[in-house]
């Protein structure tokens, strides 16, 4: 087997869909002989940030020395991001290897009508290369919720990550950010520390309650003063010369999240308690956060023209991207490129932003639950008229090349960023 056959093997598998329950996973695991339950997990769930976080959080503790592997998606720019080791993919050769040796058993389990999805197979992909690996730490993030999600089979994580708590899947989740949050703590487990995004009171009430009946410690953040790069911690500890390259108005959300997990981890394995320990000073966090950047969260490509991409695709994340360019690109010509996944709450999102824009492209995202451009360009010329639908990238990215605007921002889903990049270095 290549990596072309493994990762066509892998892609198969979706033919099973997306179901939310551990039964697959926990008995593709066990076949496995359980190889997440030799791992230092930190785990990672929410609604916006989660990316983010996890980056700042990776960097730290690469810059304090620790092997540490990182399972997230979706991907953006290619699969392998999906799994990476020190901040680079897993080779094609390691992929390939970890899918030959988990066929036989997925293939076992058909046999016996157990069906594993290809979420579920990732993730078990991930758990057993990582553990190979003997990395000292690894950090995993959910695909949707928490309690159900495939990656809630950690039975003593390290420590527990809960990212901002808003309005998304509510087909799956539920219509309010107390059911949201409750599915989201699902990932607390007893005495396993908890940091959580403090921003949202519903939010943080439900996570408070689920910690407080587990007997977990919980580190709430607030928000770091990323203009004068200050944060003061929940523990009275101030954080001086914070420095990132990762710009948007939500950065300061998610600096102070990984702060607060960083000391989370300092004060619960100080000393060797029969896992990794840690004692990570000030200086390293900083230079963590200052290491860390995300392809994809408003990331610049392009300087003349100046163009943007962010992976804003729900409605929180579309009023914090709004912040963002208010507060930095206020008067400037503004082009958007947007295509949105039809599940998504589309509408109330160009409500938020579209307005804000001289001119909006649309396209339709390379997904099967992409929305076909022409009908979001309806939708947004209830907000902005001056709208136009592009039947492909090229003619998208020539738009952007001859429309002459100050700056132009792509976003909407993350599905179509990557090949947008790729298709407008072509023609600038």
């Amino acid at each position: 087997m290549d990596f072309l056959s493994a990762k066509e093997y892998i892609d198969g598998l979706s033919r099973y869909g997306s179901v939310l329950g551990l039964e697959n996973i926990e008995s593709l695991l066990e076949r496995l002989d359980n190889p997440q339950d030799k791992l230092n997990v930190i785990h990672v769930a929410g609604t916006n940030g989660k990316g983010s976080t996890i980056t700042y959080i990776e960097e730290v503790l690469l810059a304090a020395g620790y092997k540490v592997a990182r399972y997230s998606s979706p991907v953006v720019f290619e699969y392998l991001e999906k799994y990476k080791i020190n901040g680079e993919n897993i080779s094609e050769e390691a992929f390939t290897k970890a899918v030959e040796e988990v066929k036989p058993h997925i293939e076992y389990l058909n046999g016996s009508n157990i069906t594993p999805t290809i979420f579920e197979v990732e993730t078990a992909l991930a758990f057993k290369i990582f553990a190979d690996e003997k990395v000292d730490a690894a950090i995993i993030e959910t695909g949707m919720g928490g309690d159900l999600d495939a990656t809630n089979v950690c039975k003593k994580p390290l420590l527990s990550v809960i990212t901002s708590i808003s309005y998304d899947h509510m087909a799956f989740l539920g219509n309010t950010i107390k059911e949201i949050a409750t599915h989201k703590a699902g990932i607390i487990k007893e005495n396993v520390p908890v940091a959580a995004n403090g921003c949202n009171d519903e939010a943080i009430s439900v996570i408070k309650s689920t910690a407080s009946e587990k007997n977990s410690s919980l580190w709430i953040s607030s928000r770091a003063d990323l203009e004068k790069g200050t944060y003061i911690a929940s523990n009275g500890k101030v954080f001086n010369e914070l420095n990132t390259k990762m710009i948007g108005s939500y950065q300061s959300e998610n600096v102070a999240l990984a702060i607060e997990s960083i000391l989370a981890l300092n004060d619960n394995y100080s000393s060797p308690k029969g896992k990794i320990c840690f004692n990570i000073s000030d200086e390293l966090i900083k230079e963590g956060i200052k290491n860390a950047f995300l392809p994809g969260r408003f990331e610049k490509i392009s300087e003349a023209p100046l163009v943007y991409i962010d992976g804003a695709h729900n409605p929180d994340a579309i009023i914090k991207l709004k912040a963002t360019l208010e507060n930095n690109f206020r008067g400037a010509a503004k082009l958007f490129v947007m295509g949105v996944l039809a599940d998504k709450d589309y509408e109330k999102e160009c409500g938020i932003i579209c307005g804000l824009a001289d001119e909006i492209i649309t396209i339709t995202p390379n997904n099967n639950r992409g929305l076909d451009g022409r009908e979001l360009a309806k939708v947004i010329a209830k907000y902005n008229k001056n709208v136009s639908f592009c039947g492909n990238m090229k003619e998208a990215c020539e738009k952007v090349k001859g429309a002459g605007k100050e700056l132009t921002v792509a976003f909407g889903s993350l599905s179509y960023l990557g090949k947008f990049k790729k298709c407008l270095k072509t023609y600038l």
